[in-house]
């Protein structure tokens, strides 16, 4: 799944943007 990115990127955001990838990511499945 393209839309999925590896574990390791995941688990280490860059920034430590943990949140903001998760923020990101419900707002993505929230526009769908």
């Amino acid at each position: 799944d393209p839309s999925r990115p590896p574990l390791s990127c995941r688990t280490s955001p860059p920034r430590g943007g943990r949140s903001a990838v998760t923020s990101a990511f419900a707002n993505r499945r929230r526009w769908e």
